[in-house]
């Protein structure tokens, strides 16, 4: 009797240790709501919420501890609760989750909004990665992304690099409205192969319920990752399939009617009055004699409705895959999303700043003329009378620039500085290119017989090389070091014995970011330093 009141106790004090939270330990429990229901899969200090968004989490007692929810792309407010060392109970925490507003453009219309560009204008690690996109056409639906290869949906090269296969003239459209609305902007692109306004796109046509079902997919990915759309321009490109006799005909009724659906469906969130409308100007068949009235009816539509416009690309023509359609190459289809985007940004009243600076940063006054030259869609050369430079341009222009000096003495870096068609996320906020002039002074110039330690650097500033030259005056332990501008090492680039004689070490700077570093150099007792200006 008495072993099994010790057995029962022994039992009893197990059962108090798993039921009562050690006393190293804080139980602390709580909710996330959403919407003002219980959401699910936040991930709080390695835990879950469940099915009601409920969660309960041991931390360690005595110890201050932020809990902070995450899940995917969503907002929590607070975000974060502050569990103090002196907290003994934690409970009934709240947790509520917004979505990001994201800005979204959509871009719709036949295969002419499809087309995709070259493959060469698919440039990885640009704004790109910042705007997600979601994509459908007439192929098929590839969901949610950021812009680049297709390979990102899991296609080959090879899939992206054939005809109608994803991203065209909405590239340069989105990652020119980036510079005004940076991460906030989003991208939906739906349009249809073969469609007209006259039977496709009207309100029972089947392009149109198919659009408006893509467009609710769209809706329900950005919400399911934690956005919230908000409607701040629509971007058509149609006209060809309209080139029949009732189509053309009816085709300026049907587009006003058309805007007005849009705009019954997606509410303006812009800066206009009414959610912007931005049509192509069609310039497919100039035999057809149904292509003028549309054409006059796209050109009309500004002085039909507010808050429209027309964009002309016939200067693109010549950049037609064929004269059967209006398929683009991709230089002109970036033309074309400029021209879009430009046009957007006119209508809003702030009309882009598409003007490039040219800097030139010296190390001392010069005695020499600069001349700026500048080869692309501009030609021109300009005297440097003052160090920067500033000309009108088109984002999307190319141009490669580089400066003539009328003396010897003086050096330049970098060679060139050039101006792609897709654009850098700096290159799109601050179109900035800088040229570094520094005097020529070759460490050879210098004595043999020199009893002392030299170092210099060339060219400083510099992007993303530059050569340090240092003499020895006598055999001795040498180390070349790196630093920050906090004191902290960040890269060895000589640390051996070293004979007598002149040497030359280069630093490959690419993997840090722009700002002052400081080379020092050990040499047996001497030690000197120089200032290295990294500029990207």
């Amino acid at each position: 009797m008495k072993k099994l009141i010790v057995l029962l106790f022994a039992l009893l004090i197990a059962s108090l240790m798993f039921a009562i939270p050690l006393a190293d330990s804080l139980l602390v429990s709580g909710k996330v709501l959403l919407d003002s229901v219980g959401m699910a899969n936040v991930n709080i200090a390695g835990v879950t919420t469940d099915a009601e968004g409920k969660f309960s989490v041991m931390i360690p007692a005595g110890i201050d501890t932020a809990l902070t929810p995450t899940y995917k792309q969503f907002l929590f407010e607070p975000s974060f609760y502050q569990i103090t060392s002196t907290d003994t109970a934690v409970d009934s925490l709240l947790f509520t989750a917004y979505r990001q507003v994201k800005k979204v453009i959509i871009i719709s219309g036949q295969s002419n909004a499809e087309h995709c560009g070259d493959l060469k204008y698919f440039i990885e690690d640009t704004v790109d990665n910042h705007i997600p996109y979601y994509l459908a056409y007439s192929n098929g639906e590839f969901g949610l992304s950021t812009l680049g290869l297709l390979t990102k949906f899991g296609y080959s090269e090879n899939y992206c690099d054939g005809y109608n296969k994803g991203f065209g003239l909405e590239m340069l459209l989105a990652r020119t409205l980036y510079k005004k609305y940076t991460d906030s902007l989003a991208v939906i692109k739906a349009p249809f192969s073969g469609t007209s306004l006259e039977e496709d796109w009207k309100p029972d046509g089947s392009t149109w319920e198919w659009f408006t079902e893509k467009h609710d997919n769209a809706v329900e990915l950005y919400r399911n990752k934690g956005y919230e759309p908000e409607y701040i321009g629509f971007f058509w490109f149609q006209g060809e399939s309209d080139e029949f006799p009732l189509g053309a005909s009816h085709y300026p009724a049907n587009l006003r009617i058309f805007v007005d659906r849009i705009r019954a469906r997606f509410p303006n969130s812009s800066e206009a009055d009414n959610l912007p409308f931005i049509c192509v100007q069609i310039n497919w068949n100039p035999d057809s004699p149904y292509e003028d009235p549309i054409r006059a009816a796209q050109r009309d539509i500004v002085n039909q409705r507010e808050d429209c416009a027309c964009v002309d690309i016939d200067d693109c023509s010549p950049y037609r895959y064929s004269k059967h359609n209006t398929h683009f190459s991709g230089g002109a289809l970036n033309r074309i999303g400029f021209k879009m985007a430009a046009q957007y940004m006119e209508m809003l009243g702030t009309p882009l700043d598409s003007n490039v600076n040219i800097l030139v940063n010296m190390d001392e006054m010069l005695d020499t003329t600069i001349v700026l030259h500048c080869e692309g869609d501009t030609t021109f050369d300009h005297v440097m009378t003052d160090l920067e430079y500033e000309f009108p341009a088109k984002i999307g222009d190319q141009f490669t620039f580089s400066l003539r000096l009328d003396s010897d003495t003086y050096n330049y870096s970098p060679a060139t500085r050039s101006t792609p068609f897709a654009y850098p996320q700096l290159a799109l906020t601050d179109p900035s290119f800088t040229f570094n002039v520094n005097k020529v002074v070759a460490i050879e110039d210098y004595s043999e017989d020199m009893d002392y330690v030299l170092m210099n650097a060339y060219p400083n500033p510099f992007n993303p090389i530059t050569s340090i030259n240092f003499q020895l005056p006598a055999f001795r332990d040498v180390k070349l070091s790196i630093y920050d501008v906090l004191g902290r090492e960040i890269a060895t680039l000589v640390d051996m014995p070293m004979e007598t004689g002149i040497y030359q070490v280069d630093w490959h700077a690419g993997d840090n970011p722009s700002g002052l570093y400081i080379a020092k150099l050990q040499a047996g007792g001497e030690v000197i330093f120089q200032k290295l200006t990294l500029l990207k």
